[in-house]
């Protein structure tokens, strides 16, 4: 499970990652395309203080479409600005993100070490017992048995790789003395 939800969190991650990358070059192409609008905004600008000039041969409108021109820039600039600090916000962010995921993936690993020991562990304790061991599921399917459980109850391994249900009950319950009253003893044991 902790294997599924650190492969979950890494995909939300993932997910989340691109998304804020998107964002990014959204946002790039957006403060260039104000450039080009800046600049042809400037040229028309310089275009129409030319047909002023020469309408009106005035100083004054000179002025006055510099002043807006430059408010316009100041304008763009501030939005620029402003666009800029939801990058730098945006990628401090990701950068966050990224150290927990790889925060994450690190425990996970750890987990994972840890896990296999166990298993390790547990598989060498399962082996070494001097008790022959059979493990079924809550459905009654076998999952696990140790080599003395074979070699107590001579079972052919070809039973349990086939996993046919009953099959290795019934082999066993050939070796008994009252096959009937072990069947019935099994079958309860496995009920609860």
């Amino acid at each position: 499970r902790m294997l599924a939800a650190g492969g979950v969190l890494l995909s939300v991650l993932a997910g989340v990652s691109a998304l804020l990358l998107g964002l990014f070059v959204g946002r790039r192409r957006q403060m260039a395309q104000q450039r080009e609008e800046l600049a042809l905004a400037r040229g028309r600008e310089a275009a129409r203080h030319e047909s002023e000039r020469a309408l009106r041969d005035s100083e004054f409108a000179a002025r006055m479409a510099l002043d807006r021109s430059n408010a316009l820039a100041k304008k763009l600039e501030g939005q620029q600005e402003q666009l800029e600090l939801q990058v730098q916000q945006r990628t401090a962010e990701l950068q966050h993100s990224v150290a927990v995921a790889q925060q994450a993936l690190a425990e996970l690993d750890q987990q994972k070490a840890a896990l296999a020991s166990s298993v390790s562990l547990l598989n060498a304790t399962f082996e070494s017992t001097a008790y022959g061991m059979l493990v079924v599921d809550l459905d009654g399917n076998i999952v696990r048995w140790n080599q003395r459980f074979i070699d107590l109850w001579q079972v052919p391994l070809a039973l349990f790789e086939n996993n046919v249900k009953g099959q290795v009950l019934k082999h066993l319950a050939r070796q008994v003395v009252n096959p009937h009253a072990f069947v019935a003893e099994v079958l309860r044991l496995t009920a609860d």
